[in-house]
Formats: C-alpha cells, sequence, structure tokens
C-alpha cells in the first residue's frame, strides 16, 4: 500500500496521534511519517519514553512487514521528497523481462540502471554480457537436451486438465524464471550497493503487455 505523506499532513493532530498509538494498525511508513509531522511540524513534545516507544513501534512493524511480505526497504516512494534518488528498474522487474520477453530486455535494463547511477564500469559491462551469454547457452541447452525429455515426461505421466496446464511452454518459462532469478540476483548484489535507495519504474504491467503481444499476437498473425 503506497503512503503519502502529504496526504497525512491534511489530517488532524489529533487523527495523527492515532498513527503513533501503541495499538496502531497501520504500516511502519505510515506511523513514521505520522510521528516525523507531530514531532517537526505540530511541534508535539514526546517525552523519552514516548520516543523509544514510537521508534520501537516503528522497527518492529518494519521487521514484521519485511518477514510478511519481503519488502525491499531500499525502495523508496516517488515523491518530492525523494527526488535526490534515481528512479531505476526494480530486480523483479528486470528478472521478469528476461523470462518473458528476452535476456537482452534484461541485460538492456540493467544497463540503463547503471547508466542513471554513473557505474558504467568495465567490470559491470563484462558481469551483464556474461550473463547475457550465460542465460543463452542455458536455454539452448535446455532446448537440446532437456526439452524433449519434458515433453516426454508430459506425454507418458499428464493427462486431462494437468496436461492442459503444465504444458511444455509452462516447463520452460519456469526454467527461464530459475536461471534468470539465480543469474541476476548475483549480478544485482554485485553490482549495487546493498544500501543504495532508489525509486522503481511501474514497469511489472507494460512488460506483461509486451510479452503478449511478443509471444502470442505477433506468432498467431505470422502463421
Amino acid at each position: 500500500m503506497e503512503v503519502k505523506k502529504e496526504v497525512l499532513r491534511k489530517l488532524p493532530t489529533s487523527g495523527l496521534l492515532q498513527y503513533v498509538n501503541s495499538d496502531s494498525k497501520y504500516v511502519s511508513l505510515a506511523v513514521k511519517y505520522a510521528y516525523e509531522i507531530l514531532k517537526n511540524e505540530r511541534n508535539v513534545q514526546f517525552s523519552d519514553e514516548e520516543t523509544k516507544r514510537i521508534e520501537e513501534l516503528i522497527a518492529h512493524k518494519e521487521h514484521q512487514e519485511n518477514v510478511d511480505f519481503k519488502v525491499d526497504q531500499n525502495i523508496l516512494e516517488d515523491s518530492s521528497e525523494n527526488e535526490k534518488f534515481p528512479i531505476l528498474f526494480s530486480k523483479n522487474d528486470i528478472i521478469l523481462a528476461s523470462t518473458v520477453i528476452n535476456p537482452i530486455v534484461g541485460g538492456a535494463l540493467l544497463f540503463f540502471n547503471l547508466k542513471k547511477i554513473d557505474q558504467l564500469k568495465a567490470k559491470n559491462i563484462f558481469l551483464i554480457i556474461a550473463y547475457l551469454i550465460a542465460a543463452f547457452i542455458a536455454i539452448l541447452l535446455y532446448n537440446a537436451y532437456v526439452s524433449d525429455l519434458v515433453n516426454d515426461f508430459i506425454i507418458e505421466n499428464l493427462s486431462g486438465y494437468s496436461k492442459n496446464r503444465y504444458s511444455l511452454l509452462t516447463f520452460r518459462i519456469a526454467f527461464k524464471m530459475l536461471v534468470n532469478f539465480l543469474m541476476i540476483s548475483f549480478l544485482w548484489d554485485h553490482i549495487f550497493d546493498k544500501q543504495m535507495k532508489y525509486r522503481i519504474y511501474s514497469a511489472t504491467i507494460g512488460i506483461i503487455i509486451f510479452a503478449v503481444i511478443y509471444l502470442f499476437i505477433i506468432p498467431m498473425f505470422l502463421n
């Protein structure tokens, strides 16, 4: 859920105080923003004990959200307050693009991110090129040695609904997803600073639409 500080600023002080109560049901970022507004803009005085309680409340909620939803704490809200931080394509969107479209697209998005943060160094470029080569080799090996085995498995062991659900394309996409997830996760950890804060492009819907056109609509017209 997106939290906007500008929206919280419109609330009365009494409403903001509900955000920092010990039984607050709001997300950590909302509690943090409410606390900052109360303290810095509404001049509400908190005792040392209250300050410690609120900070512990925020930390607890952040930890719980991270455990439950795997929230990337480095991704910031796209707001005027965060304009100094670059806007990048997220790791998940790059993995998705590489899987459903082509590894070249994922490589291009990685290059874009590096250019945005001025990190187009020889080592980083080499790692991306190595990823592209490795990804294509993995796909070629799958097509040459694994695809027929998977097809035989589907014919011999699956029938009816299961056969329709787990098609050759399903296994191919799953394999590509695994390869791209492992390789791009490795690249992300070695190219980008683990503490780097950034905003993200909302590219998921665009990637899915492009993938549908690329995988289904264009081949339909070609046939």
